[in-house]
């Protein structure tokens, strides 16, 4: 597989629309369209390319990460080059660091350590992975690369160890290939791997990787069964391989619901969120918080808007969970970057787009202090993410904050 080709694959795990049966205990609480705003207190343009990473960092200011300076028409025989930037509270550059030949994946691809290093993943080409790891300042402290032989690895988290897990394709028993998890220590090196052997790789998207609580992961997908897909969430002791929980979500499979964002909370649960058929539903998408004990804590679904499809989700401080993507609605076209938030239990607080002249998506968030959040998306482009389509796109970074409805009096 080449790289254009998990490039596609990336892209499927967030696009594809399944068929889901889920199963829990928890019953869902339908959430209904609400009159909340969000206030904006950082506005900041970084020009020509796609951000597809933010972090709040703990010492202020943020830290962004993606392919920037690609403006025009795409070029497949282009060099690529991943970039991270980091930014002041108000917004300006402090630095910038560019490293050529390094591939990002579409989303995801940035985050901290508990040592306030910034940790940056992607992906050779050859099958393997990388990652670098920056100092304050923008200085590469070491780089490592993970590969197993015969194994084409699609994504990498970190774990909170400082080791990493893998998700991939095992060629070692021959054709057709495994789904598998391959576990590496903190300086890269192969420690173990194990098969998944309910996940069918027939064209499937990249599931979806979050790290949670202590030296464990979540992996997330739309598990076919039979003519069914179901949206499958399985917690990982990544020292064991051993299943902590597993479960579905319980939505009805003939809304379509399919699986499109994942992030961890504190206290080591999750926030999950896709979307549903709006003609069959009449709502567009649904999120979903998980505790660590693997028990649905609310389950929501809404949808101003004919079509949006959920490109990242965040926890904020309040105990709420913010969801991001791009939204298309009959009126109005190009898509337009789309956010909501919902509250601690589940309630929707906010709906709504960030007009743009010519369009845009929301493809990463990330909590600040205080209950607000920051996001860093694309402009001049919406849902059609293909790293053909993204090109001549501009970058944008905002950061705002949730506020409650003005009540008339």
């Amino acid at each position: 597989m080449g790289q254009n080709d998990r490039s596609r694959t990336a892209v499927r795990a967030f696009l594809v629309v399944a068929t889901v049966f889920a199963q829990c205990v928890h019953p869902a609480a339908w959430a209904q369209p609400s009159q909340g705003q969000l206030t904006v207190s950082l506005e900041r343009s970084l020009g020509p390319g796609w951000l597809q990473t933010i972090v709040a960092l703990p010492q202020g200011g943020y830290a962004v990460a993606g392919r920037m300076g690609q403006a025009g028409k795409w070029d497949p025989k282009a060099i690529p080059k991943a970039s991270v930037i980091r930014l002041d509270e108000r917004g300006s550059v402090v630095w910038e660091a560019s490293f050529e030949g390094k591939r990002l994946a579409l989303f995801g691809g940035l985050s901290l350590t508990p040592a306030r290093e910034l940790v940056l993943t992607g992906f050779r080409g050859d099958g393997a992975d990388w990652a670098l790891t920056l100092d304050p300042s923008g200085k590469v402290l070491s780089e490592k690369s993970f590969g197993h032989p015969l194994a084409i690895l699609r994504a990498t988290v970190m774990l909170s160890n400082g080791g990493w897990v893998s998700f991939g394709e095992d060629f070692g028993a021959g054709s057709p290939a495994k789904a598998t998890l391959f576990r590496f220590e903190p300086d890269g090196g192969f420690a173990s791997k194990h098969a998944m052997l309910d996940l069918v790789l027939d064209d499937a998207p990249t599931p979806l990787m979050a790290p949670v609580g202590p030296n464990g992961f979540a992996v997330a997908w739309d598990a076919p069964t039979g003519k069914k897909e179901r949206p499958r969430i399985i917690r990982f002791d990544a020292a064991t391989w051993q299943p902590v929980w597993d479960i579905t979500i319980d939505l009805d499979p003939d809304l379509q619901p399919s699986v499109s964002t994942i992030a961890a909370l504190p206290g080591g649960g999750l926030a999950i969120s896709g979307t549903i058929d709006a003609d069959r539903g009449g709502a567009s998408w649904w999120a979903a918080v998980v505790r660590a004990d693997g028990k649905v804590a609310w389950l929501s679904r809404a949808g101003r808007f004919d079509s949006v499809t959920p490109f990242a989700s965040a926890g904020l401080a309040d105990g709420g969970v913010v969801v991001g993507g791009c939204a298309i609605t009959k009126e109005a076209k190009p898509s337009m970057p789309w956010l909501a938030v919902l509250g601690a239990e589940g309630n929707l607080s906010y709906e709504g787009v960030v007009p743009m002249q010519n369009g845009g998506a929301v493809l990463a968030l990330s909590a600040v202090s205080g209950g607000g959040f920051a996001a860093a998306g694309i402009a001049g482009n919406g849902c059609a993410l293909t790293e053909a389509g993204i090109q001549g796109a501009s970058t944008w970074v905002r950061v705002m904050r949730p506020e409650p409805a003005i009540q008339a009096r």
